[in-house]
């Protein structure tokens, strides 16, 4: 039998911050099993000519068509394509379990330090022999098959199978699955492990903001309530240069040694705060303030239940992030750029507003778009600006009809479909979208882009938008991107925003995944457990459904917004009855573009 390859996987955080290829010392997960993907299964092999085992035997004439079991049918299935190519059990040695039953027995009973239900599992008891051989042989297969089930029962769910399909079961806002494993290659690659019990964990996500997690929940779950101590959310703002006690617990809580004073602010701890604050999305001035004591204190109110949500989510995330990627953590607010395991950009950013969410998912950057066209989404044409172009307005809009310019007085808008023109704001400085877009094609019709509005960004909450992503300091984030992409030197891209082509687009080379995530707890760069609030109520719902309260879940999405312009008589064509509800809008006040802007995308 082959031997297994053991793959890495990437990882998300470093030991020194939040992402990086390996985890802290002393932990096992990089030691974990991963086949190899080209290897041979038992249900690929040639068929020998040597009989089966009689425990063999009898697990086939157990795998019936009508053969009932709690678990999954597509897991009774690979069984069955499993046991019908084996010749020996895979997990009874004689009348005994083999040691590597023992162990993988061993691994599910200590599910729950994975965040999985240990009791979920059915973990079949082997008899001692009767003296009746057919007796024993029935029983000795019922064991074998349970095991096989109950081992590929917890592959399922380590690998995210407890939420199948989180967009139907949660919210449509929540465009993620599962990354299961065909059960017949588990089955096989069982077989074929020297350590099946390291095999079983190894499915569980390997990236260190899981373990970390995890490690935080097993230590709560033990009863190890020790923290590190809470700022003083009521002090006074400190500067450089301060003496005050709250410096010493804020020494303390980000594991910062005094040179001499411990209450002196000196210049080593305001840069870990200017660090701190840049993080965490928070103006990096090195003034402790309120909002600045708040983040300080963002493990305060972790618990047991939000952790297991959140590591949840990590099961549903792609095996590879990618060499380089960016990472929008929505209710943190913020955008990093990881290359190499470790961040090397950091920025706030505007999410969705609650009534109107950014969608979760992942998908690849393709392009950025300097002095950028922004194309009015239909439910805005509908809502907006159709009514004022029926009152004989459109200042600041351009419209395109069969890709020809045309006038708005040109048409009776009364009677036309305004869905069927194209409406665009021209670049310039009052342009919705900014200086800069950057697009990775996606069925939300959500990107990330500059903005007019430069305010919201001093806001500790920043859901504001109407899904797309707003970056600060956007000439930033387009610096980094394409200096690793194709070795763009800054002073281009200040001139491309400034001076260049409108609706320039920069087609990028490398593959640059972009992933826009729900974590409402995570490690920072100390490896405390921060949080943020779970604005959009994901986190309740995942928790609900590892609780099996399915229907306590509202997974009700913001209800669409019904197009209000002529009957479909009047056009003659088929209009949708709705709208997109991650493009959709309030019904319109006031005329001027800003305003349409504000209501459209939060402003």
């Amino acid at each position: 039998m082959r031997a297994l390859v053991f793959l890495s996987v990437s990882l998300l955080v470093s030991e020194s911050g939040l992402a990086s290829a390996r985890p802290a010392d002393g932990t096992d997960i990089s030691e974990l099993a991963r086949p190899d993907a080209t290897m041979t299964s038992p249900a690929e092999q040639a068929i020998t000519q040597e009989p089966a085992d009689d425990v063999v035997q009898a697990v086939r004439s157990r795998l019936t068509e009508s053969y009932k079991a709690s678990a999954a049918s597509d897991d009774v299935e690979a069984a069955r394509a499993f046991y019908a190519r084996a010749r020996h059990p895979l997990w009874i040695r004689g009348s005994e379990w083999s040691p590597r039953a023992i162990a993988v027995i061993g691994e599910l009973k200590r599910a729950d330090d994975w965040g999985l239900d240990a009791s979920a599992f059915d973990i079949p008891v082997l008899a001692p022999a009767s003296g009746d051989e057919i007796a024993d042989t029935a029983a000795l297969a019922d064991a074998e098959l349970k095991l096989s089930l109950a081992a590929l029962w917890y592959a399922r769910d380590a690998r995210g199978g407890r939420i199948s399909d989180p967009a139907g079961q949660l919210s449509a806002y929540i465009d993620r699955a599962p990354q299961l494993r065909p059960p017949l290659r588990v089955l096989s690659e069982l077989a074929a492990a020297s350590a099946p019990d390291r095999y079983l964990r190894g499915l569980n996500p390997q990236y260190v903001q899981f373990e970390k997690l995890r490690r935080r929940y097993v230590a709560m779950r033990d009863g190890d309530s020790t923290s590190s101590p809470n700022v003083p959310e009521d002090g006074p703002t400190i500067v450089a240069g301060t003496l005050h006690p709250d410096v010493a617990v804020i020494r303390e809580r980000l594991r910062v040694p005094a040179a001499s004073e411990p209450e002196l602010y000196d210049d080593e701890l305001v840069a870990v705060i200017e660090d701190f604050q840049r993080l965490h999305g928070l103006a990096a001035d090195g003034v402790i303030g309120p909002r600045t004591r708040r983040a300080l204190n963002g493990q305060g109110g972790v618990s047991q239940q939000s952790i297991l949500a959140n590591m949840e989510e990590w099961r549903w995330m792609p095996e590879d992030l990618g060499g380089i990627y960016v990472w929008v953590n929505v209710p943190e607010f913020v955008v990093r750029v990881v290359k190499d395991g470790k961040v090397i950009h950091t920025a706030p950013v505007v999410v969705g507003k609650t009534a109107t969410p950014t969608p979760i998912f992942s998908k690849d950057l393709k392009t950025i778009y300097f002095r950028p066209r922004w194309y009015i989404p239909d439910s805005i044409k509908a809502n907006e600006i159709w009514p004022r172009l029926r009152r004989g307005g459109a200042r600041g809009y351009q419209i395109l009809r069969n890709g020809q310019p045309i006038s708005s007085g040109s048409v009776n808008w009364s009677r036309a479909d305004v869905r069927n023109y194209v409406v665009f704001q021209p670049p310039g400085p009052g342009n919705a979208l900014g200086l800069v877009k950057f697009t990775f094609p996606n069925k939300h019709s959500v990107y990330m882009h500059d903005t007019p509005s430069k305010g919201l960004f001093s806001s500790s909450v920043r859901a504001f938008s109407h899904g797309c992503i707003r970056v600060k300091d956007p000439d930033q984030l387009a610096k980094v991107l394409l200096s690793i992409d194709q070795g763009t030197m800054p002073d281009t891209v200040d001139e491309l925003m400034q001076s260049g082509p409108d609706n320039n687009a920069i087609e990028l080379g490398e593959h640059i995944p972009v992933h826009i995530t729900y974590f409402t707890a995570w490690a920072d760069e100390n490896g405390e457990i921060a949080t943020a609030p779970d604005i959009y109520g994901h986190e309740k719902r995942i928790s609900l459904a590892l609780q099996g309260q399915w229907g306590e879940i509202d997974k009700t999405a913001p209800a669409a917004v019904a197009y209000a312009g002529p009957s479909v008589s009047d056009w003659g064509g088929d209009a949708p009855k709705f709208f997109s509800p991650a493009s959709s809008s309030a019904a319109p006040r006031g005329n001027t573009a800003n305003d349409i802007f504000r209501r459209g995308f939060g402003n």
